[in-house]
C-alpha cells in the first residue's frame, strides 16, 4: 500500500514544489508591502497590526450541526483589515447548567479586560497596548449576578449559570 502511495506522490511531487513556491511568493510579497508601509503599497499612514492572525473555529453543536466562525486581524477576503482592533479567538461552550467562554487576549493586562453582560449578550472589551473588542451572542438566557471570570497566560475563562 505504500509503495501505491509513493508512485502517486512521486508522480506528482513537482506539482506540489510548484504550489507551495508560489505560496511562500505570495506570502513574501504581501508582507514585505505591508512592513514597507509607503504609499505604493496602499497602507500609508496605517498602524502595523502584528502578529498577524487569521483562522477558522469549528464547533458541533447540540443538534449536531458544524458551525464555522472566522477570526483574527487579517480579513483574506479583502486584504489586511482596515480597522485597528484585533479579533481574538473565542470558544462558546453550552452545559447543562452553565454557560463557559473560553477568550485567547495574548499580551493583555488583567486590569484593563471589561465585561459587559446584557441578558445574553456579552461584551468583551479590552483597552491596553492591543485593542480588542467582541460581542458573543450566547446561547441561552444566563443570570447576570452569577458572572465569575479568571484570567492566566492570556486566557480569559468565563462560567456563566443559566436560567433554568
Amino acid at each position: 500500500m505504500s509503495d501505491d502511495f509513493d508512485t502517486w506522490f512521486n508522480k506528482r511531487k513537482r506539482y506540489f514544489d510548484e504550489f507551495f513556491r508560489v505560496i511562500d511568493k505570495i506570502f513574501e510579497e504581501a508582507f514585505k508591502q505591508y512592513e514597507s508601509n509607503d504609499a505604493s503599497n496602499g497602507f500609508q499612514n496605517e498602524p502595523k497590526l502584528g502578529p498577524f492572525l487569521y483562522g477558522y473555529s469549528i464547533t458541533i453543536g447540540p443538534d449536531g450541526k458544524p458551525s464555522i466562525k472566522e477570526f483574527g486581524n487579517i480579513n483574506l477576503r479583502s486584504s489586511l483589515n482596515e480597522g485597528k482592533e484585533m479579533e481574538h479567538v473565542v470558544d462558546v461552550f453550552e452545559r447543562i447548567d452553565e454557560v463557559r467562554i473560553i477568550a485567547e487576549l495574548p499580551g493583555v493586562s488583567e486590569d484593563n479586560i471589561k465585561l459587559e453582560l446584557e441578558e445574553d449578550v456579552l461584551k468583551i472589551k479590552v483597552d491596553d497596548v492591543r485593542s480588542y473588542s467582541k460581542i458573543i451572542h450566547l446561547p441561552s438566557k444566563v443570570d447576570p449576578k452569577t458572572l465569575k471570570s479568571t484570567y492566566k497566560n492570556g486566557i480569559l475563562e468565563i462560567s456563566i449559570k443559566r436560567f433554568k
